[in-house]
């Protein structure tokens, strides 16, 4: 079980069968007992399928059990790594104030080390915070920072991951131009690389973008695009947050009962983020009861 697990896993998740995968790595686990370097691999490997499949408590918790390997293990870089990735759960959560702080941890725990792709993923990720939280300046200096950093180290992962963060920057404070065109290029290379996660945010940002800038026509064009390519991969973290925006978009438009439908959807499922729930909430939508 221990070796063929996680390759079964594997293959699923390159296949875009990621609730498979987790569950053929949750069973690893239960056959890897002793919390050394390979338990904290399969660990991380499951919190990233949970990730992707909306079991985002899932993830967080296997995410802190491998960091307290990687810190008894004296793995720095492992330690920084978890960290960052803690604050991206922890904002997923509604955890805003523990996100920052993991953020500026990974930061603080990669630097004193010679720059890997480890330390630009923590800047694409203070990037995507400050995105976030609209502080546009800082957006842009964390971003382009990941970008040069990403460039410098051949890591197409976090070029794609800061050029989103940056492009949605660009977009939101007005330049929608230049911010779609660094989203399209954020596409395309996660396309081209099969990068799931990758194109699954892309699609929800050229969206997001422009219903804030009032395209709507494109704004639907770009969702109904990336629930598509979700709905075929178990990208349900995404799938989920991103019909919330189409409902946004169609609600915007006067389209109300088809709103309320994909509210409604969203509600049947299981598990819905928090994150997704605040944007229900933005609508001004009653869930059935």
């Amino acid at each position: 079980m221990v070796h063929h697990a996680p390759l079964a896993a594997a293959r699923a998740a390159r296949l875009g069968a990621h609730r498979e995968a987790a569950e053929q790595f949750q069973l690893a686990l239960g056959h890897h007992e002793p919390p050394d370097r390979q338990r904290a691999a399969l660990l991380e490997q499951l919190a990233y399928e949970c990730y992707l499949t909306d079991q985002l408590t899932r993830a967080r918790d296997s995410w802190l059990e491998a960091l307290a390997i990687h810190e008894q293990e004296r793995d720095t870089r492992s330690v920084g790594t978890a960290q960052r990735w803690l604050s991206r759960l922890s904002w997923v959560l509604g955890q805003n104030a523990d996100s920052e702080r993991y953020a500026a941890a990974a930061v603080d725990t990669l630097e004193p080390f010679e720059p890997g792709p480890e330390l630009a993923m923590a800047y694409s990720n203070l990037a995507q915070l400050r995105m976030l939280a609209d502080d546009g300046a800082a957006a842009l200096h964390w971003g382009t920072k990941a970008i040069a950093l990403a460039r410098e180290l051949g890591d197409r992962d976090t070029e794609i991951h800061a050029l989103n963060n940056v492009g949605t920057t660009l977009a939101t404070a007005g330049d929608l131009a230049e911010g779609q065109a660094r989203l399209t290029q954020s596409l395309d290379l996660a396309l081209a690389s099969d990068a799931h996660e990758h194109v699954a945010r892309a699609f929800t940002n050229l969206g997001a973008v422009n219903i804030i800038n009032w395209s709507l026509g494109d704004a639907d064009r770009h969702l109904q695009a990336g629930l598509a390519y979700c709905a075929d991969r178990d990208l349900d973290t995404w799938r989920l947050y991103m019909t919330a925006w189409l409902a946004r978009s169609l609600a915007e438009q006067g389209q109300y009962a088809a709103a309320e439908r994909h509210v409604a959807d969203i509600l049947r499922h299981p598990h819905v983020s928090p994150i997704t729930r605040v944007s229900i909430l933005r609508l001004g939508v009653i869930a059935p009861r």
